[in-house]
C-alpha cells in the first residue's frame, strides 16, 4: 500500500513524557512505527476537545489509548465532548497485561469512549476477560528493526539471560527453574529488566547488541505462557532462542530443533550442550529463526487494525470479523461460525478467581477474607470485589463498612435511577437497615428502580413493611429491564457463584430473615437535623489542608477523615480512617474535598448524614458548595 493510499488514523495517546527510556523506546516510539506502517498517523497527546480534533484531522479511524502505565506515572488525556453516536469508527488499544492491577479501569475508560473493538498485545487477554470475546482482536508484538537486527558482532557470549525472573520468585517460573542449572554449567551474561535510567542500562541498540553477541539467548512467556517481544528480538539479532514449549510459541511458527530450542529444567543442559557441540547445526537453526521473524513478524505483518477498518466497510448482514490466531490477519466469517483463538495458560488472576469462587460456593467466609487482599489487587473497581467485601462484612456484622464501600460503587445508580446490580443493591439496603438507617434506605429505594432478584425482593418487602408502619407513601416494586444501555463494565459479575441464586441465598443467610432488622432505626434518624455546629473534613491531601486553613476561623472543625492531621495538632482530637467509624451526630457537617464529589456525597447520605449538612469544596474557587439531593451535583 502506497503512502497516498493509506487511511488516516487519529491516535489519542496518553502523556508518557515521564516514563523511563526503555519504555519510551519499547512502548511509545515502537507503536508509533507500527501504526505509521499502515496508516497516515496523527497523534494527539494533550487535553483536547474531541470534535475539534476530528474536524482538523478528518480521520478514517480513531484509536483511543489504554494507558499502559499506572495513573501516577503517565497522565491520562482529558478528552472533552466525545459523542455517544459513533461518527468515525473507533477502536481501543490495550498495551497492559490481562492481569494488570488497573486493567478494569482501562477497559471501562475505553468503553466510555464508545469503541467498537479492542486490540490487545497480550496473546491470552481473552482468556481472562471473556466478556470481550465478541469484539477483541490481537495486535501482537512485532520485531523492531530499528534496533533488533544483526550487527555482525563476534559471538563472544555463550548464553545470555536478560529480563526479569531468573533468580527470584515471581511471574516467570520457567526462567527460575532453569537458571541454576544453566548458570552452573555455562558462562552466562545476566541482566535484569531496567528499573531506572543510568548510562549502563541496556536499552535499545545496546541491549540488542548483547543479544547479537550471544550464541544462545533464553526467554519465556511467564506463568501465563503468553507471547513476549523478546521471543522475536532474540532471533532477529541472530541469536538462537531457547524457550519453553507452549501452544503460543508453536503458533508463532517456532519448531524445536529447526529454528529454536524447546527446553525444560530436566533437559536444558543436555540440549544446550548438543547445540554448542555442533556449530553448523547451531548456525542453521539461528538462520532459520532469523528468517522466520523477518518473514512473519515484521511491523509490516501486523495488519490487524487496518484489516478491521477495511472489513468493517465490507461487512454484510450475518457476517462477523474474526481472527483465527493472534498471529493472523482478520477476515469475515458467518456470525458465530468461528471465534478468535486466545493463546496462553491459566494465570494467577484465573487461579485466584477459581479459589474465590469455590469459597463462595462453600459459604466459607474465613477463606474469602484470607483471599481478599490479593483478590482486591487484581480486581480493583470490579463489582465482584465489592460484593465479596460486602458479604464478608455482612457476616461479621460490620454494616457500616458495607454501606460505606458499596455506596461509592452504586452512586451512579442513584443519579440515573437505574439498578446496575441487584445483589449489590440488596447488600446496601440490608446494611443500611441493620446500620439503623431504614428511613434513608427507603428514600434510596424509591429513587432507584430495581432489577428482578429474589434477594432484592426480600429487602423491598422489609422496606414496604417499614413504610406501612411509618404511615408513609407505599414503596412500589417496579422492575426495570435488565438490559441497561451503556452499563459500565465494573457492574458485570464474572464469578459464577455470584450469578447463582441458590449460592446468593445461602451467602445472605440470616441477614435477610431476622425480624429485628429495622428496630434500631431511630438512632440514625436525621429527619430533624439541625444546622451544623461542628464540621469534619472528608478527604486527605492538599485540599483537605487548604480547606482547613481557609475556613478554620469561620467554622468549628472537630476532625479530618482519612488520617489527615494539621501541623499544629488543632484537628488531632479525632482522626479516623472511615466515615462509618465516626459516631453520627445530627449537628455534624461534612466537607468533601477529595474530588470524588458524587461518590463521597452518596456515601455520606447512605451513612445517615443529612444532605443539608454536606458541603463540597470547589477546587477552583475554594468555595463551599451545597449539593442537589437528586443529582448530587454542586449547585452553588
Amino acid at each position: 500500500m502506497s503512502v497516498l493510499d493509506r487511511p488516516k488514523l487519529l491516535f489519542f495517546e496518553d502523556d508518557y513524557t515521564g516514563v523511563l527510556p526503555h519504555l519510551q523506546i519499547g512502548y511509545v516510539s515502537f507503536f508509533h512505527r507500527m501504526l505509521a506502517a499502515h496508516f497516515e498517523l496523527v497523534i494527539v497527546s494533550w487535553d483536547c476537545d474531541y470534535g475539534e480534533e476530528i474536524d482538523k484531522a478528518r480521520p478514517d479511524l480513531v484509536l483511543f489509548d489504554g494507558n499502559f502505565m499506572s495513573k501516577e506515572t503517565a497522565r491520562e488525556l482529558r478528552i472533552r465532548n466525545v459523542p455517544q453516536v459513533v461518527d468515525v469508527p473507533r477502536v481501543g488499544l490495550i498495551r497492559q497485561d490481562a492481569g494488570a492491577p488497573e486493567i478494569l479501569h482501562v477497559l471501562e475508560r475505553l468503553e466510555g469512549f464508545g469503541v467498537e473493538a479492542f486490540f490487545a498485545i497480550d496473546s491470552g487477554f481473552g482468556q481472562v476477560h471473556r466478556s470481550l470475546a465478541d469484539k477483541l482482536y490481537y495486535w501482537i508484538w512485532a520485531v523492531d528493526s530499528n534496533h533488533a537486527k544483526d550487527y555482525g558482532l563476534s559471538k563472544d557470549l555463550l548464553v545470555s539471560m536478560t529480563g526479569h525472573g531468573y533468580y527470584m520468585k515471581g511471574s516467570y517460573p520457567w526462567r527460575r527453574s532453569i537458571f541454576a542449572k544453566v548458570a552452573f554449567h555455562f558462562p552466562c551474561f545476566l541482566s535484569n529488566r531496567p528499573h531506572r535510567s543510568t548510562p549502563e542500562t541496556l536499552v535499545g541498540q545496546e541491549y540488542a547488541k548483547v543479544l547479537n553477541r550471544s550464541r544462545l539467548s533464553l526467554s519465556c512467556g511467564g506463568h501465563r505462557r503468553i507471547f513476549v517481544r523478546k521471543m522475536l528480538e532474540i532471533p532477529a539479532c541472530r541469536s538462537l532462542l531457547v524457550t519453553e514449549e507452549t501452544e503460543t510459541i508453536r503458533a508463532a511458527g517456532f519448531v524445536d530443533g529447526e529454528n529454536c530450542l524447546f527446553a525444560d529444567s530436566d533437559n536444558v543442559v543436555e540440549k544446550l550442550d548438543a547445540a554448542l557441540e555442533d556449530l553448523d547445526r547451531l548456525e542453521s537453526m539461528t538462520s532459520n529463526g532469523q528468517n522466520l521473524v523477518a518473514a512473519n513478524h515484521a511491523i509490516e505483518n501486523r495488519t490487524q487494525i487496518s484489516d478491521w477498518l477495511r472489513l468493517r466497510k465490507e461487512s454484510r448482514v450475518g457476517a462477523s470479523i474474526v481472527q483465527r490466531s493472534p498471529f493472523e490477519g482478520l477476515s469475515l466469517a458467518q456470525a458465530d461460525s468461528h471465534t478468535t483463538v486466545h493463546l496462553g495458560a491459566d494465570c494467577r488472576v484465573q487461579q485466584l478467581n477459581s479459589r474465590m469462587n469455590a469459597a463462595l460456593r462453600k459459604v466459607d467466609f474465613g477463606e474469602m477474607e484470607r483471599l481478599l487482599a490479593r483478590y482486591a489487587f487484581f480486581n480493583k473497581e470490579s463489582v465482584d470485589l465489592a460484593l465479596v467485601q460486602a458479604l464478608v462484612s455482612l457476616d461479621a456484622r460490620r454494616y457500616g463498612r458495607v454501606v460505606s464501600e458499596l455506596s461509592r460503587t452504586l452512586s451512579g445508580d442513584y443519579i440515573s435511577s437505574q439498578c446496575s446490580n441487584p445483589v449489590a443493591f440488596a447488600c446496601l439496603l440490608f446494611s443500611m437497615m441493620r446500620y439503623g438507617n431504614p428511613k434513608r434506605a427507603l428514600e434510596i429505594a424509591r429513587k432507584i428502580r430495581p432489577l428482578d432478584n429474589p434477594i432484592l425482593r426480600k429487602a423491598w418487602l422489609q422496606l414496604e413493611r417499614f413504610a406501612t408502619e411509618e404511615e408513609s407513601e407505599p414503596l412500589e416494586w417496579r422492575v426495570s429491564s435488565p438490559a441497561i444501555r451503556g452499563r459500565a463494565r465494573k457492574f458485570e459479575v464474572e464469578l459464577p457463584a455470584l450469578q447463582d441464586s441458590d449460592v446468593i441465598t445461602r451467602l445472605f443467610g440470616p441477614v435477610v430473615d431476622e425480624e429485628s432488622v429495622i428496630q434500631s432505626y431511630a438512632q440514625n434518624d436525621t429527619s430533624t437535623a439541625s444546622s451544623p455546629q461542628r464540621w469534619a473534613i472528608h478527604g486527605a491531601g492538599d485540599f483537605g489542608r487548604i480547606c482547613f486553613e481557609r475556613y478554620r476561623a469561620k467554622l468549628s472543625f472537630c476532625c479530618f477523615f482519612d488520617n489527615f492531621p494539621s501541623d499544629d495538632g488543632y484537628c488531632c482530637g479525632l482522626d479516623v480512617a472511615r466515615p462509618e467509624d465516626f459516631p453520627l451526630r445530627p449537628d455534624m457537617g461534612i466537607i468533601a474535598t477529595n474530588g470524588l464529589y458524587r461518590e463521597s456525597v452518596f456515601q455520606l447520605l447512605t451513612l445517615g448524614y443529612a444532605i443539608e449538612n454536606i458541603r463540597v469544596l470547589d477546587r477552583a474557587s475554594l468555595e463551599l458548595l451545597v449539593v442537589d439531593a437528586d443529582t448530587l451535583d454542586c449547585i452553588g
